[in-house]
């Protein structure tokens, strides 16, 4: 009998050690849970409005600085303060390879529509193309669907992800004024401004 209870329990104590590991929706209010800043991600983002902007320079140059200016700026960009949690670390590699996979002949559009042409499902179709590696626990990742230079706004998806699945526990769509100088200044604008959503409960 011994030698059936034990394989038996050792299985549990694995399947209960996976489960501790596994983020939940609950945890995104827990302010004790740690959470890992993942960056933007612009692989569907559509740029609207702005044909003379060079697509090569913002795949390989303004994204990044983005990314990096959001870390960098900890004061402004204030992500603990924001996402009420004590413990966020930040690990923007996986953004930084997906966004390297952009078409960049694909970053600009004349359509004003592409500026609501996600679903859901869409983020969670882009979640879904990621590779976290051994990555666990809650993540939270700004999804870009469009910047719309006419009305100086941008369309950005908040989403928490439980990054050992992959399964997206959270999403939600918010708009952002843009401004400033200098496109990478310019388009950061919106994400200081939903950041400050966030931290509003809004």
């Amino acid at each position: 009998m011994k030698k059936i209870l034990l394989p038996v329990l050792a299985l549990l104590f694995v399947a209960t050690g996976a489960q501790a590991q596994a983020a939940k929706t609950a945890d995104i209010t827990n302010p004790e849970t740690p959470v890992i800043w993942l960056g933007l991600d612009f692989t569907e983002a559509r740029l609207i409005g702005d044909l003379a902007a060079d697509e090569n320079a913002i795949k390989n140059q303004h994204i990044p600085d983005i990314n990096q200016l959001v870390v960098n700026e900890a004061k402004k960009y204030d992500l603990a303060k924001s996402f009420k949690h004590t413990n966020i670390s930040s690990d923007l590699g996986f953004t930084y390879a997906q966004n390297k996979k952009i078409d960049a002949s694909k970053i600009k559009s004349t359509n004003n529509d592409d500026f609501t042409r996600f679903k859901p499902e869409t983020v969670d179709k882009i979640v879904a193309g990621y590779d976290f590696g051994d990555k666990k626990g809650l993540g939270v990742m700004f999804i870009v669907e469009a910047l719309n230079k006419t009305k100086a706004e941008a369309a950005i998806w908040v989403t928490y992800i439980d990054l050992g699945s992959k399964k997206v526990l959270q999403t939600v769509r918010k708009e952002g004024k843009a401004g400033g100088f200098g496109w990478r200044n310019f388009w950061a604008r919106p994400v200081e401004n939903i950041l400050d959503d966030v931290r509003k409960g809004k």
